[in-house]
């Protein structure tokens, strides 16, 4: 039986989708990870001073030496420009990615809730004009026959015509049911919160 409680609102899918399809969880994981990739490379352009110090003895004349020092690189043809140019460029493909992502699945959501709204409604009528009717073709069809109004051939190929009529129904839940499960997917609906 086809999902009653699945939202058929696009809107209500698409917000559900930007929290959880795991396409757009992983894109936005790596634009958060490109943008700390940025904040290291424009740390790493601010020159780091190196501290030293030591203690040395010598034999010859027998005397010890203590030395300290401080020494601080000063960049002036590297400020890390490279480093700070490819993390920029790399959280700009991940905006382009991301924007392509939520293109698609939105695309993806709107394509997959159209099929099942279709399909259920396909299903539905199905059901109220060919379905619930067919107990009774099958009494009529059986009466007839015992009534000597039908031979036995009509009657197979009533049974024949229920039972086709039965595989159709089974066909058109089972297409429901796939398209209810890709409405899901695409919104990623299937995965704990």
């Amino acid at each position: 039986e086809p999902n009653d409680t699945l939202p058929t609102d696009v809107e209500a899918l698409w917000t559900t989708a930007q929290q959880r399809r795991p396409s757009l969880v992983a894109i936005r994981r790596q634009q958060a990870a490109a943008r700390g990739g940025l904040f290291l490379a424009q740390r790493d352009r601010l020159p780091v001073p190196a501290l030293s110090g030591g203690v040395q003895t010598t034999q010859d004349v027998n005397g010890t030496s203590v030395f300290f020092g401080l020494s601080l690189p000063l960049p002036l043809f590297d400020r890390n420009q490279g480093g700070i140019a490819k993390a920029t460029a790399q959280i700009r493909a991940d905006d382009l990615a991301l924007e392509a992502e939520l293109a698609e699945a939105r695309a993806d959501i709107e394509r997959a809730t159209a099929v099942w709204t279709k399909r259920r409604a396909a299903l539905t009528e199905l059901e109220t004009r060919v379905v619930q009717r067919v107990p009774q073709l099958r009494r009529m069809s059986e009466d007839a026959y015992r009534e000597g109004g039908a031979d036995i051939l009509e009657l197979l190929d009533a049974m024949r015509s229920v039972k086709d009529i039965s595989i159709a129904h089974v066909q058109q839940l089972e297409s429901a049911k796939l398209a209810e499960e890709t409405v899901v997917a695409a919104a990623g609906l299937d995965l704990p919160h």
